[in-house]
């Protein structure tokens, strides 16, 4: 009896302690999930982020479109005929009347020449005589005042006959006295555009060269001519389609 009294009260004791340890371990768990006094308990729920909008797919930049080549302006045409400024042309229905002839016959001769408009063409033919200290030919335009101090030369548009003609100029202040003159050489029945320089004129009178006169005043050229000479006997014509000032 004693014996088993013994075995119950240990058996007792067992259960008594294991029962302390299980009421121990359920005191632990519940005091971890109450505050400390050194934390504040946040019971409010955790705020739900906001959602970040998606990023949107980069498109490649718009190519802003080149303006249209701009198409260059057409330059003005080179002046036809080769003249900067055309002087005489013959279109007028009294371009003979603006030209006067003036032959040997002032000095005894009997040299004799006309001047006239054929379609548009002016004419200057006659004939050349040597007879009684003659020999010359010419047409010329009237007294006109004309500053052509821009301006290269004289070109003009010939058709001769082989032989040499006198281009001649006069200026306002010496209208009578001298008469500034070049020559130049035509091919017979072709068409030619002759330049004539300024520069290129020299004084003369009557036939002589004038070493104490000055060159021409382009400023001041008053009366536009031609001439032949040269003891050319014999039959000529010069045609001309105009006449101008050019610049280089």
């Amino acid at each position: 009896m004693v014996q088993f009294y013994g075995l119950a009260s240990l058996s007792v004791g067992i259960i008594i302690v294991l029962a302390a340890c299980s009421s121990s371990a359920a005191i632990s768990d519940d005091a971890a999930l109450q505050p400390t006094d050194d934390a504040t308990f946040d019971a409010s729920p955790t705020p739900t982020p906001t959602p970040v909008p998606p990023t949107a797919t980069s498109q490649p930049p718009t190519a802003t479109p080149l303006p249209p080549t701009a198409t260059p302006t057409p330059l003005p045409p080179t002046p036809t005929p080769e003249a900067a400024l055309t002087l005489f042309d013959f279109t007028q229905t009294d371009a003979a009347q603006r030209w006067a002839v003036v032959n040997d016959g002032v000095m005894g001769g009997v040299s004799g020449s006309q001047f006239q408009v054929e379609a548009t063409i002016g004419v200057f033919a006659g004939f050349v005589s040597l007879e009684n200290n003659g020999g010359f030919a010419s047409v010329r335009t009237p007294p006109e005042l004309r500053d052509l101090s821009a301006y290269t030369g004289v070109v003009v548009r010939v058709k001769g006959d082989g032989k040499r003609y006198q281009f001649r100029l006069r200026s306002n202040s010496s209208f009578n006295q001298v008469a500034y003159t070049t020559g130049f050489d035509t091919q017979d029945d072709v068409w030619q555009t002759v330049r004539l320089p300024f520069a290129e004129f020299i004084p003369t009178s009557f036939g002589v060269v004038l070493t104490d006169v000055s060159s021409i005043d382009p400023s001041e050229i008053a009366s536009f001519g031609v001439l032949i000479s040269d003891k050319q006997e014999g039959e000529f014509r010069l045609e001309m389609d105009w006449i101008g000032v050019y610049v280089e």
